[in-house]
């Protein structure tokens, strides 16, 4: 899955998103790993996203730990990274801004500038705050009631 920023467009509603997602999807099983600590919201996320993609492999973590086992997982079983993932930022075990520091000195200490795409589920933007040096570009907010 390719997620090109212009694939999307820029007032995304959720179902427009699963469109996008959907037309990335090639011939191959895509793997879309969605981590967050609140197992209700997790498996809401994964059925939304399976219903509206059902091609996709889905992996589900509850903490931070979890992840980056699975994504260790998925690089062994799959020999590659997983196209996609939707992640927590406030967890009470590891969060998203640790999963996302870490990954990102994996990145950097194989020399690479980009990983895996990370959609950010939260209510706020997380305590730590920006943990990257420049803006995001054409960052995407998605909404969705509960």
């Amino acid at each position: 899955m390719n997620m090109e920023s212009s694939s999307l467009p820029t007032d995304t509603s959720h179902n427009e998103f699963f469109d996008a997602v959907d037309k990335q999807s090639g011939d191959r099983e895509d793997i879309v790993l969605v981590v967050d600590d609140y197992e209700d919201i997790r498996q809401l996320v994964v059925h939304d996203i399976h219903k509206s993609v059902p091609q996709l492999r889905m992996y589900e973590a509850g903490n931070g730990i979890q992840a980056l086992a699975l994504i260790d997982e998925i690089r062994i079983t799959h020999e590659r990274e997983p196209n996609l993932m939707v992640l927590d930022l406030q967890m009470r075990e590891m969060d998203g801004w640790d999963i996302i520091e870490k990954l990102k000195k994996q990145y950097l200490d194989a020399g690479q500038d980009q990983g895996i795409p990370i959609v950010v589920m939260s209510y706020t933007e997380g305590s730590k705050g920006r943990i990257f040096k420049k803006p995001v570009p054409d960052a995407r907010k998605v909404t969705r009631s509960w």
